[in-house]
């Protein structure tokens, strides 16, 4: 019985494993169809470092508020007030993350047209959920469908 399921289990890992790799070669080659141009590539690029810097730091702050939080909630008698306070320039820079992000994808959907934005903004959904399943072997052929790639990481 135990020889069974070990065998069951290997072959939906095995099952998966190809689902994975299948569903990236077909990322692939949606993103390829998608036939960025230079010139796009560059825009996109541009408008995903404009706002970076404002990621990062935002990111950061969080981390230095989620660690000030910890520290109050453990304290022996923790102050709701403060508490409140930390959650609340927390909440302050995750809007601003937001509002970076949205601007972003403003920008690159205003480079590569509505429906072009609509079918890389999906595939940038797909990819992500590739990468969070721990396929980090994506390695895109070239140095055009590596920016290529970028972008989608920059649309989530």
């Amino acid at each position: 019985m135990k020889k069974q399921r070990a065998a069951g289990i290997a072959l939906f890992v095995l099952l998966a494993s190809l689902s994975f790799g299948q569903e990236l070669q077909d990322i692939k080659r949606e993103v390829k169809a998608l036939s960025f141009t230079e010139d796009e590539l560059t825009a996109v690029e541009t408008a995903v470092q404009k706002g970076e810097s404002d990621l990062v730091s935002a990111q950061g702050e969080i981390k230095v508020l989620q660690a000030k939080l910890e520290l109050k909630m453990t304290a022996k008698e923790p102050s709701i007030e403060e508490i409140k306070k930390l959650v609340r320039e927390s909440l302050e820079w995750e809007f601003k993350i937001r509002i970076v992000k949205i601007e972003r994808n403003m920008a690159i959907r205003k480079i590569l047209g509505d429906d072009r934005w609509a079918q890389a903004f999906k595939l940038a959904r797909r990819y992500t959920l590739i990468k969070k399943a721990g396929k980090e072997s994506m390695a895109p052929e070239d140095q055009k469908a590596g920016r290529a790639f970028k972008i989608l990481e920059s649309l989530q």
